[in-house]
């Protein structure tokens, strides 16, 4: 017996995570320091800082839904929708509901607050499904013996008692309770959401500065309007059902996978087409800074400046001529003049366009606006078909994300 992939669910800011093949926190490193002193032939002790996670996650999802997730956007946004990775990016809760073999109830979980998105990695290749990898970072991870739940409040401009399960996704108490710092804390995680502005301020809450607990009911300091809203995650012995059927409704209307003959390449102002593509990616990543501060076990919040965007484009060609056409192209640059490395490359419209597998309509367009190309590398081996990486990065560090096409 062992614990199945089943089992596990993960469920980031209420969205359960469709097509997803493998997920969880891949590191939880804890920076510890051993404090010796003179006089003594042993340490004194070994103290630990907060720590520094990383969650990774894989889906097959070729939709948007998972970026209606990740960009905080409404769920059934209209085609056209554009989704900017370096503006809309929003913080996320995780929690990951364990079930029971052969069940539908959960018995244990993980909860992990406050993930900040560190890199979004599209991979497609022409024999395996296409991949979107979202990596996250934060600086927390509980393990529940019970179930795990995220609770949402709206602002009345009036109460600032909440007690759990009287809002959505919750449970009522009693809450199980962890240590911090000596506190007894049954809220392992609560930030605010105000939507006034665009896009959203996302505010990470602390323990008694911003609100105040017990295993039934969160106080909040402040006293929002409606205009805000809260989410409030913990454990509770209850437990939680995650039936079968959760998936049917978006399985009827998304494909199960999408592989590299529904994915165009496009480049130009003409968005003319690549041929003899053999596999595409494309990276948005970005270097997260840590906000500290005294009395704070936590991170206050995360985030970033410029974050890069690279990938690379292989392409199988059938003629020399179709070779250098195409590295032509890449470098704008019209035939019969020259590409050489030196000079400075233009910037250039690319997009991967994914297209449904039943009925050819584009499902999502991944855009570049201002793509440029290295220098190719040419290396022919005894044996094979030559294959060339046409690499690329993105001038300003620019990913759009649209759902269909570009309008």
């Amino acid at each position: 017996m062992a614990i199945k992939a089943g089992q596990i669910l993960h469920v980031g800011n209420d969205f359960l995570v469709d097509r997803i093949q493998s997920a969880g926190a891949g590191s939880v490193n804890v920076n510890t320091e051993r404090i010796e002193e003179l006089g003594n032939y042993q340490a004194v002790a070994t103290i630990r800082d907060i720590p520094d996670l990383s969650f990774e996650m894989e889906t097959f999802d070729m939709g948007t839904e998972i970026h209606e997730l990740l960009f905080n956007a409404a769920p059934g946004d209209a085609a056209g929708t554009k989704y900017d990775a370096e503006i809309d990016v929003a913080p996320m809760d995780v929690i990951s509901p364990f079930k029971g073999e052969g069940l539908f109830t959960t018995v244990r979980g993980l909860i992990i607050p406050y993930l900040n998105v560190e890199s979004l990695a599209y991979n497609f290749s022409l024999d395996n499904p296409g991949a979107l990898t979202v990596g996250l970072r934060g600086d927390a991870i509980y393990y529940v013996p019970g179930s795990v739940y995220r609770e949402a409040f709206v602002g009345d401009g009036i109460a600032t008692i909440f007690t759990f399960g009287a809002g959505t996704g919750g449970v009522a108490g009693p809450a199980l309770s962890t240590v911090i710092d000596g506190v007894t804390t049954y809220v392992l995680g609560a930030m605010t959401e105000d939507t006034t502005t665009t896009p959203s301020t996302w505010t990470r809450l602390r323990t008694i500065t911003d609100y105040t607990q017990t295993s039934t009911t969160i106080d909040f300091t402040a006293t929002y309007p409606a205009t805000t809203n809260m989410w409030v995650l913990y454990g509770n012995a209850a437990a939680a059902t995650y039936a079968q059927g959760v998936h049917k409704a978006v399985a009827a209307a998304t494909p199960a996978a999408v592989k590299g003959r529904y994915v165009e390449v496009q480049l130009g102002a003409a968005q003319d087409k690549w041929f003899g593509v053999q596999s595409a990616s494309m990276e948005w990543r970005a270097t997260l800074e840590r906000d500290e501060e005294f009395d704070n076990p936590f991170v206050v919040d995360q985030d970033f400046d410029v974050p890069d965007v690279t990938g690379t484009i292989t392409m199988k060609a059938a003629t020399a001529a179709a070779l250098f056409d195409q590295i032509l192209d890449a470098h704008g640059i019209t035939s019969p003049a020259i590409v050489n490395a030196v000079t400075d490359p233009p910037e250039l419209d690319l997009r991967l366009v994914v297209k449904s597998p039943t009925d050819g309509t584009t499902i999502q367009t991944l855009r570049v606006p201002d793509a440029q190309f290295d220098p190719e590398a040419i290396s022919g081996q005894v044996g094979n078909k030559l294959e060339v990486d046409f690499a690329f990065t993105s001038a300003g560090g620019d990913l759009d994300i649209y759902k269909g096409a570009v309008p």
